[in-house]
């Protein structure tokens, strides 16, 4: 199934369900990106690349610091070097998970 989404961000469902709001709707898969998405690639794209690398990398970086706030918070009484190895395994499962297909 996909998803319409029209004008403003108003959505209906390809079945019909829904009134497109123009002709100049989008067809979107459910696994593809929402509206907001785009909005954001197209602001990256419009970076020099230099800025789009520091975006990407300052990303990374606040990732990492989820991923480790949630783990000590998990794991109070844990050294550095266990929420490191506990930071590698999250890492790891990750890579190890299938895509949605």
């Amino acid at each position: 199934m996909a998803t319409r989404v029209g004008q403003g961000g108003k959505s209906c469902t390809a079945s019909g369900a829904g009134t497109p709001d123009s002709p100049r709707e989008a067809v979107i898969p459910d696994l593809w990106f929402d509206p907001v998405a785009l909005v954001q690639m197209r602001l990256l794209a419009k970076l020099p690349p230099g800025r789009r690398i520091r975006t990407m990398l300052d990303a990374q970086a606040f990732a990492r610091a989820l991923i480790r706030g949630r783990l000590r918070r998990l794991y109070p009484s844990a050294s550095e070097h266990e929420l490191s190895l506990k930071f590698l395994e999250e890492v790891e499962r990750g890579n190890r998970t299938p895509p949605r297909s």
